[in-house]
């Protein structure tokens, strides 16, 4: 009897509708990410403060690509985040296997 394939991910790319955004605007992620099978998967977006994403993706065998919007928090002192640079660490992971990548984005006021 044949063993089951090893499943194999891989995340190719992250991208952002943008580089530089201002509060309160909505952030969309292209992100593009390989299967070897049919397989669902869970997706984390973070990095920028009050703003964690993560959901299920359905994965298909070969080239898979969705898409996640986040509306980011406000620049100010007292109910958001400071104005300048953020990595924004968008994972893929199915059981064991985690994949990490990072890209950085602007916020202005």
């Amino acid at each position: 009897m044949r063993e089951p394939e090893k499943l194999e991910l891989r995340l190719i790319t992250v991208l952002a509708d943008k580089q530089v955004y201002h509060s309160a605007e909505t952030m969309n992620l292209t992100l593009v990410a390989w299967a070897n099978q049919d397989t669902n998967a869970t997706v984390r977006i973070s990095g920028v403060p009050r703003m964690t994403t993560t959901r299920e993706v359905n994965l298909t065998k070969g080239t898979n690509q969705f898409y996640v919007a986040q509306r980011l928090p406000r620049c100010n002192v007292c109910g958001g985040i400071r104005p300048g640079n953020y990595s924004v660490l968008c994972q893929l992971w199915h059981g064991s296997t985690e994949l990490n990548k990072t890209i950085v984005v602007e916020i202005r006021q």
